[in-house]
């Protein structure tokens, strides 16, 4: 099920769409994902920037995304991770959540809070966070892009696992995890429920 951004009363559309021919990238004839290498953790962070020019450190998403999900109990999940701008960010959501508008981010979970195999080895989802969404709430908090991406992340990982924020208990043990994790990456919170941009 699709989890819309961190903006107020954003409700999921019923559909379950999958991103993934849109968002994996093929790997080259001979050469092994990270998986399938010798002493290599079994996760995979698929990770696709379509916002040449928007200033988004690669390696340090990854980075952010490994630690995020360490920290959840996820180290042999696999995550998808796109970054648009807001026009393919506006198109998806229409398509998949009736929002004829741009949103800062997107969840597109494949496990949906489901335990995993035994072993842990699983794909989490897809997340999509919109570059332009991002770089809009970082001035209003006078933050730097990369820290909204951080926040963004986190939001959209809780979601792909089957955290919401549409009742208040829930959105409490959402905000609650929500904190705990920008804790993990050293990320200072300062985003309240209710504020824009944040559920």
């Amino acid at each position: 099920m699709p989890r819309g951004g961190a903006r107020r009363g954003s409700r999921a559309a019923a559909a379950r769409p999958r991103l993934s021919q849109h968002t994996f990238p093929r790997r080259r004839p001979g050469t092994l994902a990270a998986r399938d290498r010798p002493g290599v953790p079994s996760l995979l962070i698929y990770l696709s920037n379509h916002t040449r020019g928007s200033g988004i450190d690669a390696a340090h998403v990854r980075r952010t995304v490994r630690r995020l999900l360490a920290a959840l109990g996820e180290r042999r999940s696999s995550v998808s991770v796109t970054f648009v701008r807001d026009p393919e960010m506006r198109a998806l959501n229409r398509e998949h959540r009736a929002k004829d508008r741009t949103t800062d981010v997107l969840s597109f979970s494949l496990v949906e809070g489901e335990p995993g195999p035994r072993g842990g080895e699983r794909m989490l989802g897809d997340v999509v966070i919109s570059v332009d969404a991002a770089a809009r709430q970082a001035a209003d908090y006078d933050a730097p892009i990369a820290r909204e991406v951080e926040r963004l992340l986190i939001h959209s990982l809780l979601h792909l696992l089957g955290h919401d924020h549409m009742e208040s208990q829930e959105r409490s043990r959402m905000v609650s995890e929500e904190r705990r994790l920008a804790a993990v990456v050293g990320m200072p919170w300062a985003y309240e429920p209710g504020e824009e941009g944040q559920p």
